[in-house]
């Protein structure tokens, strides 16, 4: 939020909204209120990992044979959960969740479909070479998660966030009008969602971030 720009009542309306949308998406992380992915929700301490912030391409080195050797780019090292860390989706193959996805005018870009093949491809090998599924449940939505965390606290990044999880789960609905259907608590501080809608929002939320088996 901008500290020198004076906010009217829409936009105030907006934040909050937005920031309702976002405690529910949270609800379906690891670890969150309704995840209900065995090994997480049960384990008392969730586990944190160092990682790399530049996970791409080019700082991925390998041999003559596609065998990896090292990881380039440590500088800005960071502390995350383990599915943010080494279990999560390199940046390559999460470019359909950045604000500058631009398919099919991007000539590098691909579209969602063919993304979503190869995740489901890496997510299998890196359970392949892990030797069980234990820890790897999220490797294939993890770029959600990615995007999630580098969207907030940005109004326009989240905005375009949720924009791209409704199209997946909501197609049909305007996104802009469904913003505008929010409303006051009992308190009259907090806003909130007609049961019916918020139950369908959340049994769609748990179609596409809790793993399924």
């Amino acid at each position: 939020m901008d500290k020198g720009c004076p906010m009217d009542a829409f936009d105030l309306r907006e934040y909050r909204s937005l920031y309702q949308l976002c405690q529910t998406i949270l609800d379906y992380f690891p670890h969150g209120e309704f995840s209900t992915t065995p090994g997480y929700q049960e384990a008392d301490t969730e586990e944190f990992v160092l990682a790399a912030v530049d996970f791409d391409a080019q700082n991925i080195m390998v041999d003559d044979e596609g065998n990896v050797t090292g990881f380039l780019d440590w500088d800005k090292i960071e502390t995350v959960p383990a599915y943010m860390g080494w279990q999560r989706l390199p940046f390559f193959l999460c470019e359909d969740w950045l604000q500058s996805y631009a398919y099919p005018r991007h000539p590098h870009h691909l579209s969602p479909p063919e993304y979503n093949h190869y995740r489901r491809i890496y997510a299998k090998c890196l359970k392949d070479a892990c030797g069980t599924e234990q820890g790897c449940e999220y490797t294939e939505m993890s770029g959600i998660f990615t995007a999630f965390k580098e969207a907030l606290g940005d109004k326009k990044a989240m905005m375009d966030f949720m924009f791209k999880v409704f199209k997946i789960i909501l197609p049909a609905v305007d996104f802009n009008v469904f913003m505008t259907s929010f409303e006051l608590d009992n308190g009259g501080y907090g806003l909130e969602l007609r049961p019916d809608v918020e139950k369908l929002l959340r049994e769609k939320l748990a179609e596409l971030l809790i793993p399924r088996r």
